[in-house]
C-alpha cells in the first residue's frame, strides 16, 4: 500500500460558541448510537460480517509450512481481511462523528470505561467491533476544530435509571428495553431515555 501524508499550517479562527442546539448520545450494541433527537445510528458490525471469512483464511494459514512462499501469500490474505475491517470501521466512525458535529452545538456523551468493559468475555468482541473509544475521540477533536462544545457526563451517572420526564429513579436491568416510570407513567425506549438524560446532564455541567 502507498500512503500520502500532507502537513499544512492553518490559522484556526476561534468562533463564538453557542449552546442552542445540544444533543445527548447513548452508545450501545443493539444500535451503535441513539441521539436525544430520537434518531438512531445502526450498528454496522464490520467484524461480525467478515468473521467467517477471516476464520477461513486463518485456518488456511495455520496449515501452511513455516517460512514458505505459500505461507507468506496466505498471511497477506489474512492481513487484507483485517485491513478491510479496520478501514471500514474507521470510515464509518469518521462519517458519523462529522455528521453529528456539523449539526449540533453541544455534544454530550457518557464517560465509558471501555477497557474494563472489554474484560467481559461475552461482549468483548462486540464492544471492540463498535469502536466507541475512537468514536468519542473523533467527536472531541472535531468539536474543538469547529468551536463546538464536547462534554462528558460522569462515569457513574445513572442515565438509564432516571426518568427523563419527572426525574424519578428506578433500577433498570439490561434485559428491560423500555423504561416505564411508576410515578408519571412515562413509557419510553431505554436508550432514548438515557440520551435525553445525558443531554440535560451535559448542559448542567457546562452551566456550572
Amino acid at each position: 500500500h502507498w500512503y500520502v501524508s500532507v502537513l499544512c499550517e492553518v490559522d484556526m479562527q476561534e468562533r463564538e460558541k453557542t449552546f442552542d442546539n445540544p444533543v445527548g448520545i447513548d452508545v450501545g450494541l443493539k444500535e451503535f448510537a441513539v441521539l436525544s433527537t430520537g434518531e438512531s445510528i445502526p450498528n454496522p458490525r464490520f467484524y461480525r460480517k467478515l468473521e467467517k471469512k477471516l476464520a477461513k483464511e486463518q485456518r488456511k494459514l495455520a496449515r501452511k509450512k513455516k517460512n514458505s512462499k505459500n505461507r507468506k501469500k496466505q498471511l497477506a490474505k489474512v492481513q487484507k481481511v483485517h485491513a478491510k475491517i479496520a478501514n471500514s470501521r474507521k470510515d464509518f466512525l469518521h462519517k458519523a462523528s462529522t455528521a453529528i458535529v456539523r449539526r449540533f452545538d453541544v455534544v454530550g456523551v457518557e464517560d465509558l470505561p471501555v477497557n474494563k468493559m472489554l474484560k467481559n468475555k461475552q461482549l468483548a468482541k462486540l464492544i471492540a467491533d463498535a469502536g466507541w473509544s475512537t468514536f468519542l475521540s473523533y467527536l472531541e477533536y472535531k468539536c474543538r476544530w469547529q468551536s463546538k462544545t464536547f462534554q462528558k457526563v460522569e462515569r457513574f451517572y445513572p442515565s438509564s435509571k432516571i426518568c427523563s420526564v419527572c426525574g424519578s429513579e428506578k433500577l433498570m436491568p439490561l434485559r428491560l428495553r423500555t423504561y416505564v416510570c411508576e410515578k408519571c407513567g412515562t413509557a419510553i425506549d431505554r436508550d432514548y431515555n438515557a440520551s435525553l438524560n445525558i443531554r440535560e446532564r451535559a448542559l448542567q455541567l457546562i452551566a456550572s
